[in-house]
């Protein structure tokens, strides 16, 4: 009786958001020990293989990890740029560019991702030289 009277004064969606809370947060707890130079290795393979989507997948696990991974964040923004994300592959391209992957490695995907948005004069303005601009 003391379970039905406990069923009534908990309504079930909440049980079951509180269910998929408790799963969500062992899940991330257990992926706490993520092996950043594995997951590189496995999604420079995807990217080689032109899935991006599964790249995605192993750079994202590895992102939320550790944020700060410029290489994966680079990996990552190749990653939408092949799947047709342009958008979101520039935000990680300048992130990746934020956190020290040199110029000669991210500008051409980022100024890829930014003729994807029609983005031209912007484009211009980042990529450009000012002296070529007089020209």
């Amino acid at each position: 009786m003391a379970n039905d009277s406990t069923r009534s004064i908990v309504p079930m969606r909440v049980r079951q958001f509180l269910g998929f809370a408790l799963v969500a947060f062992l899940l991330i707890a257990g992926c706490s020990g993520v092996d950043e130079p594995k997951l590189l290795a496995s999604a420079r393979d995807y990217l080689s293989k032109e899935d991006n989507v599964s790249a995605a997948i192993q750079l994202k696990t590895l992102l939320q990890a550790n944020p700060s991974s410029a290489e994966g964040r680079l990996l990552l923004g190749k990653a939408l740029l092949g799947s047709g994300d342009a958008a979101g592959a520039e935000i990680e391209l300048r992130r990746a560019r934020e956190l020290g992957q040199p110029d000669e490695l991210v500008a051409p995907p980022l100024s890829l991702a930014m003729l994807g948005q029609r983005r031209y004069a912007e484009m211009i303005e980042v990529f450009v030289p000012v002296s070529a601009r007089d020209l």
